[in-house]
């Protein structure tokens, strides 16, 4: 049988997959073998065996005739469980989700695309409303370039679920995670340059680590996972904290903290594991739409902070010209 990559897959699934109720199911197994010796040249399940035209978006997809079998077999195994009344099956680790144009999940695709959109309007208008000289400007426009890599790579993995795509999506993921505790640090301990010199040497040490632990020998889906989960707390630790300092002279620091706390709750929607409304909507998908909008108000946040830096650094520099 086949993995989610096509890939041919002996007994085991643990190397190449998470395996699940569907695909271990025995309906599952002999649709898909029948599947390809009906319908692919070989048993790699990498070409079909007879051409015919099919939507140019599933070859651009690199939709093979594997690929192929283990969707229709999919649905043919859902639609078996609930006709017995069974509860729906998971493949893969995956929910079943309706191809649209050649994507996986057309859902979580899209609203990946609404937070790189999000993110491209909010960088025009920082670039716009700041001037060239304001300080750490260049900080949070190389934290939106992170970002918006990170987006386009959730975009296509989401539209093809493939090894490459899937280290690509989850690496990228973190990079913004990480970025996101580095342009905190570097905010708040602006002035001590020395320091912050150290703590870029070593976040970056540590992002090219933990890049290469996760790709060698197989995805450590609970290592990825800790670690993602202690970097966003110490981002919001250290957020909150600020914000409260500096409520009283910051008339603005309400915009991070409802940000973070905002973050924090839509998070948890990933905890919720439950089937897709229509077979396109999951939690996942909803997460990622509800992400958008804050990118809004932590833009927010970065152009009134920026703008009050830059009204200090002036005070500044005027009172010692008159020293």
């Amino acid at each position: 049988m086949f993995a989610k990559n096509g890939q041919k897959k002996g007994s085991s699934c643990i190397k190449i997959t998470v395996c699940s109720l569907g695909d271990q199911s025995p309906f599952f197994y002999k649709c898909i073998s029948k599947c390809i010796d009906k319908h692919c040249l070989n048993y790699d399940g990498l070409e079909f065996r007879m051409k015919y035209p099919r939507p140019f978006y599933l070859d651009l997809l690199r939709w093979t005739c594997g690929d192929d079998c283990n969707y229709e077999c999919m649905w043919q195994t859902v639609n078996g469980f609930e006709e017995r009344g069974y509860r729906i099956p998971q493949f893969f680790g995956k929910w079943p989700f309706i191809r649209f144009l050649g994507m996986q999940e057309p859902a979580s695709t899209i609203f990946s695309l609404v937070n790189l959109y999000a993110h491209v309007r909010m960088m025009i208008r920082m670039q716009t409303e700041l001037r060239p000289d304001t300080p750490l400007k260049w900080l949070w426009l190389g934290y939106g370039v992170v970002s918006c890599h990170a987006w386009i790579w959730s975009a296509i993995f989401h539209s093809r679920d493939l090894p490459f795509t899937e280290m690509m999506d989850y690496s990228c993921a973190y990079s913004i995670v990480l970025t996101s505790c580095y342009t905190m640090l570097m905010r708040i301990l602006r002035k001590f340059w020395k320091l912050n010199l150290v703590i870029t040497f070593l976040f970056l040490t540590f992002f090219l680590d933990h890049v290469r632990y996760i790709m060698q020998g197989g995805f450590d889906y609970s290592y990825n996972m800790k670690v993602n989960v202690a970097t966003g707390l110490l981002t919001v630790i250290c957020w909150l904290l600020w914000s409260f300092w500096n409520c009283r002279k910051l008339q603005y620091v309400w915009k991070i903290r409802a940000y973070v706390i905002l973050v924090a709750l839509t998070t948890s929607l990933e905890l919720w594991d439950l089937p897709p409304l229509f077979w396109t909507f999951d939690c996942h998908a909803i997460w990622h739409l509800s992400t958008a909008p804050l990118h809004v108000l932590f833009y927010s946040f970065i152009i009134d902070d920026c703008k009050y830096l830059r009204n200090e650094d002036m005070k500044y520099e005027k009172f010692q010209e008159i020293e």
